[in-house]
């Protein structure tokens, strides 16, 4: 999923930039369905709970090809991934300065998106500190790197959302 800098976000990019996942009956019938309506959720967060269903069958027609769900790999499952492979997001190489980053993470496991430092078989030493740098201040628009909020809470960084 895409993450937007300042420059760059639109209410219709940020909304939609989130997947719908099956949790089952916890989701159905405690959660009411938030989490199977995600998308329609952040498209429209006015439609009650007993029409999002219905109404996320309209969006999925309308959004073709860029609607998002995930009903086949487990919520859990899901969940562990991206808490352990979505570390901070980079700007992809060859779409510098387009304020669109995607997630990242430097486990360097094959199949996945390699941050471009790594790709380019510089040591991970020298890119720390650098990014580190680059993150002290929340107002850094134009860092290629931006660290996830509990990477920023470890290092004992500014949070990018304050202000």
């Amino acid at each position: 999923m895409p993450h937007y800098d300042n420059k760059t976000w639109t209410f219709a990019r940020g909304a939609t930039a989130t997947i719908d996942r099956d949790l089952g009956f916890i989701d159905t019938h405690l959660f009411h369905d938030i989490i199977g309506t995600h998308v329609c959720h952040h498209l429209v967060s006015t439609i009650p709970f007993y029409n999002a269903g219905e109404a996320s069958i309209h969006i999925r027609k309308v959004m073709g090809t860029h609607y998002k769900a995930d009903v086949k790999t487990g919520f859990w499952t899901a969940f562990w991934r991206n808490q352990r492979t979505c570390k901070f997001v980079e700007e992809t190489e060859g779409a510098e300065g387009s304020g669109v980053y995607m997630y990242r993470n430097l486990f360097n496991r094959e199949g996945e998106a390699q941050p471009q430092h790594l790709a380019a078989g510089k040591e991970i030493k020298a890119e720390k500190s650098a990014m580190a740098t680059a993150m002290s201040s929340s107002r850094n628009l134009d860092a290629r790197r931006r660290l996830s909020q509990s990477a920023q809470l470890r290092a004992n960084l500014p949070l990018l959302a304050e202000g």
